[in-house]
């Protein structure tokens, strides 16, 4: 009896799940009232896919290319380049569970800006509280898409990225990931 519970379980949630499985960009909220993006639906933590419901489809490609910012893979995520005052370049992953964007040091001073350590700021990372420094950046451009005055974080990169691309930036804008390409639009509120 067990063995056919359990199997009633695992195909109705494959039903609930099929009609997803046709590609795009998902989205759905954790617990926490953050918001998660994927292009695997299976990958949503099972206490958060309670139900299809719960994970809509939130961009499945299209739009005007002339507003479209190209994105690359990078594991679960996708990496945007940034300009930092005209000056420099970075990349930075698009996370919309940071607050604040989060660029190296080495980036910072790169670009001519200094790193500040008082007051320190501090960050929760998976590893706990730490102290870091920041900087003002007059201008971070995002394709076109600038954000001014940002105090960001100056902390060290990320594998494969400069650092994070956070709400204090994305905030400004209604932010779509497209599957196609894939890319980034931002448009201003």
């Amino acid at each position: 009896m067990k063995t056919f519970i359990v199997a009633a379980i695992i195909f109705f949630t494959a039903a609930l799940m099929a009609p997803l499985s046709h590609g795009g960009i998902y989205k759905w909220v954790d617990a926490r009232g953050v918001v998660h993006f994927t292009d695997e639906p299976m990958e949503v933590p099972r206490e958060d896919n309670l139900s299809s419901a719960k994970l809509e489809l939130y961009v499945a490609g299209g739009g005007n290319t002339e507003d479209n910012i190209p994105l690359e893979r990078a594991g679960a995520g996708y990496l945007v380049d940034a300009i930092i005052n005209d000056a420099v370049t970075v990349r930075l992953i698009v996370d919309t569970g940071a607050t604040s964007t989060v660029i190296s040091p080495e980036r910072l001073i790169a670009a001519g800006l200094v790193v500040e350590n008082e007051p320190a700021v501090i960050v929760t990372t998976a590893g706990g509280k730490v102290n870091a420094g920041w900087a003002l950046v007059k201008k971070l451009d995002v394709g076109g898409r600038p954000g001014h005055n940002l105090r960001v974080v100056a902390m060290d990169p990320i594998d494969g990225a400069d650092g994070l691309l956070g709400m204090d930036f994305m905030s400004k804008y209604k932010v779509e990931i497209q599957g196609a390409g894939p890319t980034l639009k931002l448009t201003p509120h």
